[in-house]
């Protein structure tokens, strides 16, 4: 049984001390590293095999990481040294990682050596070149928004100068010129209610039409008024209203009767000459005593449909050149009743045991339904603005 054991132990222990080869010889160097410190730490008597294995597998990594360092700086596009920042840290990481374990010496006297850099100036260095980057990029692109009022230029240089601020707060001169970029790219857009209709009792749907709620519009780019306050307007969209019809009242009376034959208790069962029937046991046979019943039902229908149609037409202002007309229809339908009935309430089915309603609504003025249409033209006209593509 011993000798079980023994051999048992023996092959745990060689597949234990192969597996970190066998991890770098595959390329998995980091599960190889991680591998290694937990053979390592804190143990007193550290074995050569693990050493050597961690020793290679941080060689390796090193190697890999600065060779996608110097790959990165040859592209010299604008994100490659933010790569590069990435990777220098995680270097550092990586070093700081096995730091807790240097010295290491194998119980065989082997001492692991291990390259220790000063990544604090590389990172900081790499952070700095980043910066410069996005920095070039943005003032770039805000030269050609200023030169050529572009305004996608314009957000562009913004977007830069956010990259170029990422790792310091204030770097040259971006917070301000940041702030420039921002209101060369923004778009302003005057938005106006034109009603071509003239009704005592629609007077208030232009009223309605101007109380936009801006807020919900507002983008990072762009601006919505709909009073021309002395800004540079790039685009007009006009509300326009061409047709309201407030809708005509319609009303339906019906009145009628329901008819059913119910269960009214029970009767003895008698034979044609009148006699009382009863069982094999002596006992009365009894039937179901049937009987009509009945409930009149008068049921009042209540209809209103107003309608409301128009467009909203777009216009590029600084070219006076049309852009967009979008169709707006709108329908608003009021619908009510009242269904009463008197009678035996048996007669009723099942349809109007539910229907049953004593009142029905007064019919909404035209006043009502003109603020309800030009509320719901208000948000589809708003959605078509809002989706439209202004630059």
């Amino acid at each position: 049984m011993k000798k079980i054991l023994y051999i048992l132990t023996a092959i745990m222990i060689f597949t234990s001390c192969r597996s970190i080869d066998k991890m770098i010889e595959s390329g998995n160097y980091d599960q190889a590293l991680r591998y290694g410190v937990d053979k390592l730490r804190g143990k007193k008597n550290k074995k050569t095999k693990y050493i050597k294995g961690l020793e290679k597998a941080y060689v390796k990594l090193n190697k890999r990481d600065l060779d996608n360092i110097a790959h990165l700086k040859l592209k010299d596009n604008k994100n490659s040294m933010n790569r590069v920042v990435d990777i220098y840290q995680k270097m550092e990481d990586r070093q700081n990682y096995i730091y807790p374990l240097i010295p290491l010496i194998s119980k065989d006297g082997y001492p692991a050596t291990f390259q220790i850099r000063d990544f604090a100036t590389l990172i900081n260095n790499s952070m700095k070149a980043a910066s410069e980057k996005h920095y070039q990029y943005a003032t770039n692109y805000l030269n050609r928004a200023k030169n050529l009022g572009d305004k996608v230029a314009a957000r562009k240089a913004h977007s830069e100068f956010n990259e170029a601020t990422f790792y310091f707060d204030s770097y040259k001169d971006s917070y301000n010129l940041k702030k420039e970029a921002y209101e060369l790219g923004q778009t302003y857009i005057l938005i106006e209610p034109y009603v071509s209709i003239a009704n005592a009792a629609l007077y208030h749907t232009a009223e309605i039409i101007s109380q936009l709620q801006l807020s919900n519009l507002n983008t990072t780019w762009k601006k919505y008024f709909t009073e021309d306050e002395g800004q540079n307007i790039d685009y007009v969209a006009t509300i326009e209203v061409t047709e309201i019809i407030p809708g005509t009242e319609r009303e339906k009376f019906y009145s009628f009767t329901n008819t059913k034959e119910v269960s009214d208790g029970k009767k003895y069962l008698k034979s044609k000459n009148g006699v009382v029937v009863r069982d094999t046991m002596g006992n009365i046979i009894y039937k179901e005593k049937k009987r009509k019943v009945s409930a009149n039902i008068e049921e009042l229908l209540r209809e209103k449909i107003a309608q409301m149609s128009g467009k909203v037409v777009i216009v590029d202002a600084n070219n006076n050149r049309h852009i967009n007309t979008i169709p707006i229809n709108i329908t608003y339908i009021f619908e009510d009743y009242s269904c009463r009935f008197s009678g035996d309430k048996r007669a009723l089915t099942g349809e109007y045991k539910k229907r049953i309603k004593e009142n029905c609504a007064p019919f909404p003025t035209d006043y009502d339904m003109t603020t309800n249409l030009t509320n719901e033209y208000l948000k589809v006209a708003q959605k078509s603005i809002k989706s439209e593509h202004l630059i």
